[in-house]
C-alpha cells in the first residue's frame, strides 16, 4: 500500500513525518486510516507529531 518516512525525536518529543509514498492511489478512506494509525502511532510513543506542510 505503501511506505511512511519518519523519525522519532524522542529528546525534542516529537515523532516527525517526512513524508507518505503511496505504492497505489489512495482513497479517502484509505488516506483516513492511514493518519488514523500514524496518530495513534504518535500517541502510543508519547510524543507529539508534526506533519509535513
Amino acid at each position: 500500500m505503501g511506505k511512511v518516512d519518519a523519525s522519532a525525536d524522542r529528546a525534542a518529543g516529537e515523532l516527525r513525518i517526512a513524508a507518505v509514498h503511496r505504492d497505489v492511489e489512495f482513497t479517502a478512506a484509505m488516506s483516513a486510516a492511514v493518519e488514523r494509525e500514524i496518530r495513534d502511532l504518535a500517541r502510543w510513543l508519547d510524543l507529539d507529531l508534526v506533519l509535513p506542510d
